[in-house]
């Protein structure tokens, strides 16, 4: 067994990038009389309104009440009774997730005639550099793409790197755009093997803006609960049922219609469609007890092709005419036994979203939580893009990406100082990687196969004769919060687990060069490369390895006074993994110790 022990303690505001989320939220304050003098017994009910969903809590001897487990969002109502003193209320309130509200209550003696403009004082005491948008603040901001980089990028501290293949990644704080850490009601949303230059899981943003009631960025966030980031968390909540059905059908358009035509004092014609249309309901299915939400969304992208043959009306024309292409297209037909496929003209990716979330509540101290979510996305890659290469519709391919996942959270109230909270959740991503004529073909490259010496490719590109990616993983974890006084104790257990199956085989069946048109009509190959794997299979060429990370900690959360906390915390974090690479004598005659891998050795 291989395994990597990283422990480290997180103090006093200080974070240290280390696999978790937080999923709930907390309000937590005190009561005092208008002498200052706390108000102990007093009843301070805490009310969702959407679902009327109440948690109660009783002031303590010094007048402080908590309440936690809540469910992100809003609004909350929160009221604070007593015999003898004036009820006060203070509504219209949104939670963060992972972050607690405070909310203090000045309470006057009933006999006394008192006008209060506002009874409670609200404070948010998240740590570090946090941004948090509602879902009528996502409606309220364009977003051209509808991208959560368009919401995300509102965090000062977020910049958008494109230095990998123009692809807008997320940089949070500086650090490199895969280090950053997606999670969808607490389900990791991260491009799991790092194979996407954009860091989703999918060719575009994987969640519909429309299900999102939610959307928070905490850079460096200092909480023991965090890890698995080095720059910052990306949380996301999806909305949930309420006492009212509701619902809305939505479209979106952004072809060419909506750009110029003129740059410059040039006029420029082409055809571009950008759409997404679908639909969101929600409502109860049983009123006050049980709810559900549900999305769906399609999206679609047809951009036009800028490069193509001479002849075929693209704008910018290769070194090769429409006719020399047609007679490589009709040799490789009588020769070679298949149809290599003319030219693209445009190129075309498509991106489905699923969300369902269901919420039932047990009892008044117990609530459950279950989600699922889909994404299925493919887009056509390797079309003419370039003056010095010219690629036949066969050596393009087809990416797919396929993401599933299901979860579920349960949270209990045992007593006004004793939660817990239990989440589980799966995820499964496929990768594939097609060539329009199948991948049981040798690939072709024809130098100065036109006019101008342009070389032409055909065939399954090189690179995905045999390249498939499929990748599992499993997350639980079990947490309990316990408030003393000005406390607040939290301590957790999670596990996590991974299971990758990934084959990458260039050139499997072969590849050919040959020179010129001539040489490629008589079959007079200047070159041949294969590969494969020890048993010719693609099997025997993929490697399949299982890790996993179990992780434990505790935190206390000490109230100094309003304006001040402290945060102390420990956390352990162990990784495993049974799949020892196979021993490599060349690498131990290099280097004098074996490949194994570090067993029996622990990282402080």
């Amino acid at each position: 067994m291989k395994s990597l022990r990283n422990f480290f303690m997180v103090a006093a505001l200080i974070a240290i990038p280390a696999f978790g989320q937080e999923l709930t939220s907390d309000i937590t304050g005190t009561v005092t009389n208008g002498a200052g003098t706390p108000v102990s017994g007093a009843t301070v009910s805490v009310t969702y309104t959407p679902t009327d969903t109440t948690v109660t809590r009783t002031t303590s001897a010094n007048g402080r009440y908590n309440a936690g487990g809540l469910k992100p969002g809003g609004p909350y109502e929160v009221s604070v009774q007593s015999s003898a003193y004036s009820s006060e209320t203070t509504a219209g309130i949104t939670l963060i997730v992972g972050d607690t509200k405070r909310l203090n209550f000045v309470l006057e003696s009933i006999d006394e005639v008192v006008v209060v403009a506002s009874a409670g004082t609200a404070l948010d005491t998240g740590y570090g550099f946090g941004t948090a948008l509602t879902a009528k603040d996502i409606e309220q901001n364009a977003s051209v793409n509808r991208d959560l980089k368009d919401f995300i990028r509102l965090n000062p501290m977020v910049s958008l790197d494109d230095a990998e293949d123009n692809y807008e990644a997320i940089s949070i704080a500086g650090a490199h755009p895969r280090t950053n850490d997606l999670r969808v009601d607490g389900t990791s949303f991260n491009d799991d093997f790092g194979l996407n230059d954009n860091g989703y899981p999918a060719q575009r943003s994987p969640i519909s803006l429309n299900a999102i009631e939610q959307l928070s960025v905490k850079v460096a966030p200092s909480s023991v609960e965090y890890s698995g980031f080095r720059g910052g968390v990306i949380e996301v909540i999806t909305k949930s049922g309420t006492n009212e059905f509701t619902g809305e059908v939505f479209s979106y358009d952004r072809g060419d219609s909506f750009m110029g035509d003129e740059s410059a004092g040039d006029e420029y014609s082409f055809d571009l469609d950008d759409t997404s249309e679908g639909f969101a309901f929600g409502g109860p299915i049983i009123k006050d007890k049980a709810f559900f939400y549900v999305t769906y969304e399609e999206a679609s992208i047809n951009k036009p092709i800028t490069h193509g043959p001479i002849g075929s009306g693209l704008p910018n024309e290769q070194g090769i005419t429409v006719a020399e292409v047609d007679q490589i297209r009709q040799i490789t037909q009588d020769k070679y036994g298949f149809d290599p496929l003319g030219y693209t003209s445009s190129n075309q990716s498509e991106q489905e979203f699923i969300t369902a979330r269901f919420d039932i509540n047990i009892t008044d101290n117990h609530r459950l939580t279950l989600n699922h979510k889909e994404v299925e996305s493919s887009k056509l890659n390797g079309a003419n893009s370039s003056y010095g290469t010219f690629n036949f519709s066969s050596a393009e391919y087809q990416k797919g990406e396929n993401t599933e996942t299901d979860g579920f959270l349960l949270v209990s109230n045992w007593s006004d100082d004793l939660i817990t909270e239990v989440s589980y959740s799966t995820k499964t991503q496929k990768t594939s990687q097609m060539s329009p004529v199948g991948q049981n073909l040798p690939s072709f490259e024809i130098d100065n196969c036109g006019a101008r010496g342009i070389s032409c490719e055909l065939g399954p590109d090189i690179f995905r004769s045999a390249n498939a990616l499929d990748t599992e993983n499993s997350f639980f974890k079990a947490k309990l919060t316990y408030y003393d006084d000005n406390h607040k104790w939290t301590a957790g257990y999670e596990t996590k687990e991974w299971d990758i199956y990934n084959v990458f085989i260039v050139a499997q069946n072969g590849s050919y060069s040959f020179d010129g048109i001539s040489g490629y009509e008589s079959q007079t190959a200047t070159s041949f490369f294969h590969n494969n794997s020890r048993d010719l299979t693609e099997a025997g060429g993929a490697a399949i390895f299982k890790y996993d990370l179990t992780s434990m900690y505790i935190q206390d959360e000490i109230e100094i006074s309003d304006k001040l906390n402290v945060l102390v915390g420990l956390r352990y974090d162990e990784f495993d993994s049974d799949d020892a690479p196979s021993l490599n004598q060349g690498f131990v005659d290099a280097y004098g110790f074996a490949n194994g891998g570090i067993a029996g050795t622990d990282l402080l």
